[in-house]
């Protein structure tokens, strides 16, 4: 795994709900993935975020811009900037398969994801994160 360890991409659905739910998803991410690990966000999840932060609902707005600023403690990750953020971050796990774990709500795309063994970490009642699928560390 290198030294930065295991790989958790973000995606946009994770980023809001955290948000709007006041979720400590770095906290949560640590409880839930105790070695050594880095958060990323791919550039498409990272430019969907900015197109959001300009939107005319006044709710988005604000969700995404408080996304973007959870975003800054990330590394943001320059791959397949073109496509849709949920085929990036697909490509991008099935890329580095047994480094990374996804953390998304999005349920089309956690379906996907645990169909290539990617394990996946969502939002679970609002208010923590759980993971299905296995990390071998």
């Amino acid at each position: 795994m290198g030294e930065t360890g295991l790989l958790v991409v973000l995606d946009t659905s994770i980023l809001m709900l955290a948000v709007e739910h006041g979720i400590d998803l770095f906290g949560e991410i640590s409880r839930l993935v105790p070695m050594l690990h880095k958060c990323v966000v791919l550039t498409s999840v990272y430019n969907e975020l900015n197109n959001m932060s300009k939107s005319k609902s006044n709710k988005e707005k604000l969700l995404a811009r408080a996304a973007l600023k959870m975003v800054s403690k990330c590394e943001i990750v320059n791959f397949k900037e073109n496509e849709g953020a949920d085929d990036s971050i697909l490509e991008f796990a099935k890329n580095n398969f047994r480094k990374v774990i996804v953390a998304t709500n999005d349920a089309e795309l956690r379906r996907k994801l645990r169909m290539l063994s990617i394990p996946v970490i969502y939002i679970r009642e609002s208010n923590y994160l759980e993971m299905d699928g296995e990390v071998s560390w």
